[in-house]
């Protein structure tokens, strides 16, 4: 059980660092994402029992609310890292407004948490 919530964990938390660089968000694909954030809920949640549901799993839950709140009503989630919902934030913004990876000359992969591990190891 203790290597199924370090995968769990793993699992969500690199799935919501991409999902909050997703660029352009429109309406279709906030609603893709929320299906797919549902339907990721329904799987991982049926893998371990309620009591067992860490902080991560309840992140992920709280993204797919602020997929449809507004610019304004950012500011008043609690549940989601602020470091995710700025880089949320830049995926509402128009092209004139690269996002940070972007302006540092980084790839998105190289911004995935994991990333810096593999290549050390």
């Amino acid at each position: 059980l203790p290597k199924l919530k370090e995968f769990q964990d793993s699992l969500i938390s690199l799935y919501l660092h991409h999902l909050c660089m997703v660029r352009p968000l429109g309406e279709g694909g906030k609603m893709k994402i929320a299906t797919d954030i549902a339907e990721m809920e329904r799987v991982l949640g049926g893998l371990l029992d309620e009591h067992t549901v860490n902080e991560q799993f309840k992140v992920l839950r709280a993204f797919r609310a602020v997929l449809f709140l507004s610019v304004e009503d950012l500011s008043t989630v609690r549940n989601v890292p602020r470091p995710m919902l700025l880089n949320h934030l830049f995926s509402r913004a128009g092209d004139a407004l690269l996002s940070p990876y972007k302006v540092a000359g980084w790839t998105l992969l190289s911004t995935s948490p994991g990333y810096t591990r593999t290549l050390t190891k």
